[in-house]
C-alpha cells in the first residue's frame, strides 16, 4: 500500500510459489488477488484480469463462492478503470444481482454498494442513463460511506449532462 510495487510483486510471486508447493488453493487465490489490485491500480488491466480469472479458479476450487462473486465485482471494476465499458457490463450486472441478495453477509452491504456503484458508473459510460441513474440512487440508498461518494459522483455527471449544474454541484460537494 505505500506504492513499493516491485517488491510487493515480488513477495506476492514468492507466496504464490509456496501456496502451490503446500497445494493451498485459497492462499494462492490471495496473493493473485493482491497481484490483481496492483495491476488494476496501475491501470493495467489486462494483467489484473488474469489475476482476477486465476482467482475466481481458485475460489471456485475451494468452494469459496462468496469470494468468487467479490472477485468478479473486481474484475469488472478493473475493466471500468481501464475503459473497456462492454467488457465490465456483464461482470457488473452479474455481480449486482449476486450482492443484492447477500445484505445478510457480514460485508454484503458493502459488496453490494460496490456493484452497484460499479454498475451504475459502467452504465453511464456506454450511455445507459436511466438505468445508471436507477443503479447509483439504488447505492445511495445502502448509505454505504466508501460508495456513496462514487454513485454520487454518477448522478452528478447525469446532472451535469441535463445542465442542471446546482445539483450536480450538490452531489459534488457531498461525495467531497
Amino acid at each position: 500500500y505505500a506504492g513499493n510495487n516491485a517488491p510487493a510483486i515480488t513477495h506476492y510471486r514468492t507466496a504464490i510459489a509456496y501456496a502451490e508447493e503446500l497445494g493451498d488453493e485459497a492462499l494462492q487465490a490471495a496473493a493473485h488477488q493482491e497481484l490483481a489490485h496492483i495491476a488494476a491500480t496501475n491501470l493495467d488491466t489486462q494483467n489484473a484480469i488474469g489475476h482476477y480469472e486465476m482467482c475466481d479458479t481458485l475460489f471456485a476450487n475451494t468452494g469459496q463462492s462468496f469470494c468468487q462473486w467479490v472477485t468478479k465485482g473486481n474484475m469488472a471494476y478493473a475493466y471500468l478503470c481501464g475503459q473497456q465499458y462492454p467488457a465490465a457490463l456483464p461482470l457488473a450486472e452479474e455481480t449486482y444481482t449476486y450482492m443484492k441478495t447477500q445484505n445478510h453477509h457480514r460485508y454484503g452491504v458493502f459488496f453490494y454498494a460496490f456493484s452497484a456503484a460499479t454498475l451504475a458508473e459502467t452504465h453511464y459510460y456506454l450511455n445507459h442513463i436511466e438505468q445508471a441513474e436507477r443503479v447509483a440512487n439504488e447505492a445511495l440508498g445502502l448509505e454505504d460511506e466508501f460508495y456513496s461518494p462514487m454513485a454520487q459522483y454518477v448522478l452528478a455527471y447525469i446532472l451535469r449532462d441535463r445542465q442542471q449544474f446546482d445539483l450536480a454541484l450538490d452531489y459534488c460537494q457531498q461525495a467531497i
